[in-house]
């Protein structure tokens, strides 16, 4: 279960969500379920705009990556620009944020 989310922008104006859990194997399940519309329902907080690409988002996918030493999905368009990045930081913590620089810093401010 979720003990507590937290959201928040960076100093660059980056937004994110950090969610603290109670059971690893659950959240990791829940945000594979959620990645279906993990996008849309988070529009209007990460602003995305892709209204001069409205396709990109069809043809977008995530996959798997890693992050310093953080396992990570990140849904990418074709074109490779980087929509969302979320990954379990701990055993605790899930980011969502919208770039991968920018889940690195928050990584680097939790550990």
């Amino acid at each position: 279960s979720i003990k507590n989310i937290y959201f928040g922008t960076t100093g660059n104006k980056a937004s994110f969500i950090i969610f603290q859990v109670s059971d690893q194997n659950t959240a990791q399940g829940g945000m594979l379920a959620w990645e279906n519309s993990l996008y849309q329902e988070t529009q209007a907080l990460f602003n995305h705009d892709y209204r001069n690409d409205p396709g990109s988002i069809k043809t977008a996918v995530f996959s798997d990556s890693i992050i310093g030493d953080t396992d990570v999905r990140i849904l990418k368009t074709l074109a490779g620009a980087e929509m969302l990045v979320y990954g379990l930081v701990n055993r605790e913590t899930i980011i969502i944020t919208t770039d991968s620089e920018t889940f690195t810093r928050l990584t680097n401010l939790i550990n």
